[in-house]
């Protein structure tokens, strides 16, 4: 590992116990956006425990054609339910950044998690394919060994630049919140760092 004189102002940075250098890259906040959603939700999956919970007293009867439809609507009020509470939850945690831990010989990236972002979801497909992977999503971690290092490549695309480096056959984005600016500063900063040798695709 190298010592580098760079000016850390770029990101967000602070030590952990081992003394080990920690950059943050933070997601979009939203804000006033944030306690309009969490509003939404707990309506919304109120709404959903009614039907839940008395849709059955309402429904049921000994005809067979009702009873289908009374198992078809219990799902989706369960589906509906279930989506209503995790997004509560979600919202009240918050988002977190993504993080770099840079370590003597190796770094350790954790993905974050976005916050959930309602929009026009109920109205537009393209919005509900979003609200679905954001509720889906799941936290990635990765670590990166010294030799794994020296595949770390800044590469320009027709959205800006991307930073990578391969694990495997995977090769694995990360800081994807930042900049283009700040993309190519920390590349410089780790080919430094790690004393990588490394130039710019």
């Amino acid at each position: 590992m190298k010592s580098t004189d760079q000016p850390l102002t770029s990101f967000p940075t602070i030590y952990n116990s081992d003394g080990n250098r920690i950059f943050y890259s933070y997601y979009e906040k939203l804000g006033i956006r944030r306690f309009i959603s969490i509003l939404f939700f707990i309506c919304w999956g109120g709404f959903s425990l009614l039907i839940f919970v008395f849709g059955p007293l309402i429904t049921w009867d000994d005809d067979i054609s009702n009873k289908y439809f009374f198992v078809f609507i219990y799902l989706v009020m369960t589906i509906i339910l279930y989506g209503s509470i995790k997004s509560l939850y979600l919202l009240i945690k918050g988002e977190t950044p993504e993080s770099l831990i840079l370590r003597e010989t190796s770094i350790i990236f954790n993905s974050g998690r976005p916050n959930i972002k309602i929009g026009f979801f109920l109205s537009f497909l393209s919005e509900l394919g979003e609200f679905k992977r954001l509720l889906l999503y799941k936290v990635q971690h990765h670590h990166f060994s010294c030799d794994q290092l020296k595949t770390l490549t800044l590469r320009e695309t027709d959205h800006g630049n991307r930073i990578t480096i391969d694990q495997g056959r995977h090769r694995i984005s990360f800081f994807t919140t930042a900049t283009d600016e700040q993309r190519k500063w920390l590349f410089n900063y780790l080919n430094s760092y790690y004393d990588l040798k490394l130039e710019e695709e």
